[in-house]
């Protein structure tokens, strides 16, 4: 008795329909799963051999097959991703250049996401740092550029990254290198000891420097999402059950942080 999956673990824009399917064993064939990120058991969801599942948010399918006989299968987990965090490059003129240009493209393929060649024009910020976010983008290329010189392509570039432009050449186009993304001085909840309160908390929490904060996502300890609530001064969590859950909020200058939220009756 086997069970397969499919599609395998990844990002699919918007939603993605998941097929169990088991073979052998003897008839009949029942799979159980969960979407929570919990050990299914005979008493979770079930669905026939070749039903399909759709799936619309973030979610960790965990599921099994039993047969006639009640031989098991052993719990296969697939990890869906339907929206992704921003990805944030920050990077500073190193080399003085009179005009610092962002060219950015989709991994293997020719599409522009910040315009034709050299792409889109950029200013720094009080400190020198140049920002720029992708929404909802697994993975992108960037060069950075003057119109004239360059860098060496810097390709998929998957999360917040800070890069430093070297003087170096190769091929006659400046390297990089990737550094530690230095603390903003715009005062933001990820420098403070806590991003919200009370915690813990019944029905509200209150956020501390909404404004700061690009998006909010709300985790069961298993990782199932369970909201994206829009930043504001008062979150509600009323339907939230009693327990701890995991807040993640991104700031608008690409930090992040992870919290515990624990809700009270």
């Amino acid at each position: 008795l086997t069970l397969s999956i499919s599609p395998e673990s990844g990002y699919y824009a918007g939603s993605v329909e998941v097929t169990l399917t088991a073979n052998g064993g003897k008839a009949p064939v029942s799979i159980y799963y969960t979407i929570d990120g919990q050990e299914p058991t005979t008493s979770s969801a079930q669905v026939a051999s070749g039903g399909k599942i759709t799936i619309s948010q973030n979610t960790v399918l965990k599921a099994l097959a039993r047969d006639a006989d009640n031989k098991l299968t052993a719990v296969i987990t697939k990890n869906y991703k339907t929206t992704l965090d921003p990805i944030t490059v920050r990077w500073k003129n190193d080399l003085s250049w009179s005009k610092m240009n962002l060219y950015s493209w989709i991994p293997g393929t020719t599409t522009a996401l910040t315009g034709s060649w050299p792409g889109t024009t950029l200013t720094p910020d009080s400190e020198g740092w140049y920002t720029y976010t992708f929404e909802n983008r697994p993975a992108v290329n960037v060069i950075f550029n003057n119109g004239t010189a360059q860098t060496i392509d810097i390709t998929n570039v998957t999360e917040n990254t800070c890069f430093q432009i070297n003087a170096e050449l190769s091929a006659g186009k400046h390297t990089f290198a990737k550094i530690n993304c230095p603390a903003t001085n715009v005062e933001s909840p990820y420098n403070m000891e806590k991003a919200v309160y009370p915690n813990p908390a019944r029905s509200v929490v209150h956020l501390v420097q909404p404004e700061a904060i690009r998006s909010i996502a709300i985790f069961s300890l298993s990782g199932q999402l369970l909201g994206t609530p829009q930043p504001a001064s008062i979150l509600d969590i009323s339907k939230l059950s009693k327990g701890i859950y995991i807040l993640k909020l991104i700031t608008y200058d690409g930090n992040s942080r992870v919290e515990r939220l624990m809700v009270q009756d």
